[in-house]
Parts: structure tokens; sequence; C-alpha cells
């Protein structure tokens, strides 16, 4: 078996119930998740570690999506 990579998705969402429930499906289909609340911990997480998708709720507080 070759080495299989797990894709990166960053999971914005301020919504703590939202945002356990894509965590969770997404983890279990086999992605690599990251999950932050805000906008400004979104930028972070991008410049840090770029992820390969980004799931962003478009209506945030302070930087919104």
């Amino acid at each position: 078996m070759g080495n299989k990579m797990k894709n990166t998705v960053l999971v914005v969402e301020d919504e703590h119930d939202i945002r356990e429930l894509l965590e969770y499906n997404l983890t279990r289909d086999g992605f690599n998740v990251r999950a932050v609340e805000t906008g400004e911990q979104a930028l972070t997480a991008v410049t840090t570690m770029p992820p390969d998708l980004i799931l962003l709720d478009l209506m945030l507080p302070g930087i919104d999506g």
C-alpha cells in the first residue's frame, strides 16, 4: 500500500454545535480537520499551516467570512 496523505480542512464556524458536527463528520470521512470560531483565528490558521480546503461561515463576529 502507498503512503496516503489526508487532506486538511479548516472549519471556520462560530456556532459550537455546527462546528462540532462538521468536525465529527469530516474526521469520520477521513479528513484531517482543524476548527476555529473566529475570522481572526482563521487568518492565523491559514498563515501558519495552509489547509487544502476552507469551510467558512459568512456571518462571523469581528472579521466575517
